[in-house]
């Protein structure tokens, strides 16, 4: 059935066609997984003089591609409930 050089290529070009569909199936987007609200996030950061630096900037920059929602804290101004 599959014998001689165009069964060959029929069968290449299936196997093909399958590797290239055989991730689309079954995808979910990340929209899709979340609800209609965005997320909120919050960020309790330690420094030694309270202050937002360049890390938490970096760390707001990674943040803001899946949030808009981002809040800051320090640990200073963060307290223990009990």
């Amino acid at each position: 059935m599959w014998k001689g050089k165009g069964g060959r290529i029929y069968v290449f070009y299936l196997l093909c066609i399958f590797l290239l569909l055989a991730p689309m199936v079954g995808r979910v987007g990340a929209e899709e997984s979340l609800d209609q609200s965005p997320p909120n996030v919050l960020v309790i950061f330690s420094s030694k003089n309270g202050e937002v630096d360049d890390h938490q900037r970096m760390l707001d920059l990674l943040l803001g591609h899946f949030s808009e929602q981002i809040t800051f804290k320090s640990s200073y101004e963060v307290k223990e409930v009990t």
